[in-house]
């Protein structure tokens, strides 16, 4: 999964996507029931396409764990906007 984040519409980026938007299924339909397919599919579809940017701004850049701090500003930002997603789901779903 990977290693093929950074080929859009890549079978590895999207199962990884979509165990997202399981796990998001699974909390939000203790409180919407059925209707958690919704933010579960919005999930996934925003979590594969922050993956992909991240993995192609690596490659267009060529950061590297081991080789520069921007690897790690990159990832930094990559993990803010996933919990900005949930914040953001959450706020929707509940309000």
């Amino acid at each position: 999964m990977y290693r093929n984040k950074g080929l859009y519409a890549h079978i590895g980026g999207i199962c990884h996507a979509a165990l997202h938007g399981i796990g998001t299924f699974a909390v939000l339909y203790i409180w919407l029931g059925s209707n958690a397919w919704i933010y579960a599919l919005a999930d996934t579809a925003i979590h594969y396409h922050i993956d992909w940017a991240k993995a192609n701004t690596n490659k267009k850049l060529d950061l590297r764990a081991d080789g520069s701090e921007w690897f790690w500003i990159l990832l930094g930002f990559d993990q803010l906007l996933h919990h900005l997603t949930y914040f953001a789901i959450v706020a929707v779903a509940l309000k």
